[in-house]
């Protein structure tokens, strides 16, 4: 892997125009400039379409804008990651917002454990959100993620898909 490698954000969206702003914004201030971002539209019948052709005109990330018929989150993010460039694909989702340090640490994980295929981080969940404060107690103690690092070998405990990312070689080799 080269010392910067090309990062590929992908993120599926449906009817999620003001989240999907909010989280364009924690991107744009990314200290990780190596990545295109690339979000699919998952037949919103709202203005998200439309939001997102303006947020490209008016921004300067690089903002790929795809569409599909209503298939699902999993179906757009197997799309975006057939349309990615880049090395890496990290996933996340509409609702959620990037820490400015997200890619750099994954980064900076891949590089410190060559041989991994793919790298998750923690969650945090809406401080008002009592079904995010459930998820975190299920992650901690039934997943057993308490720890700052685990490293499986076949399996591993949980992988979500708003902070997790995969090489992009092996993730399109086995799907």
């Amino acid at each position: 892997m080269k010392s910067e490698p090309f990062v590929s954000v992908i993120i599926p969206t449906y009817n999620s125009k003001k989240l999907l702003l909010n989280l364009t914004k924690s991107l744009e201030k990314q200290t990780y400039s190596n990545f295109e971002i690339i979000v699919v539209d998952d037949g919103s019948t709202d203005d998200t379409y439309k939001a997102l052709k303006r947020l490209k005109k008016k921004n300067k990330l690089k903002l790929q804008i795809l569409r599909q018929n209503r298939k699902g989150p999993a179906a757009a993010r197997n799309l975006g990651a057939k349309k990615a460039k880049g090395e890496i694909l990290a996933f996340t989702d509409a609702d959620c917002f990037a820490p400015k340090e997200w890619l750099r640490n994954l980064i900076k994980a891949y590089k410190k454990f060559p041989e991994v295929v793919g790298v998750g981080g923690p969650l945090e969940p809406s401080k008002n959100n009592i079904f995010a404060k459930i998820e975190r107690f299920k992650n901690k103690y039934f997943h057993k993620m308490e720890k700052d690092i685990i490293i499986g070998k076949e399996e591993v405990p949980v992988g979500f898909t708003n902070n997790m990312s995969y090489k992009a070689s092996i993730f399109k080799k086995f799907g």
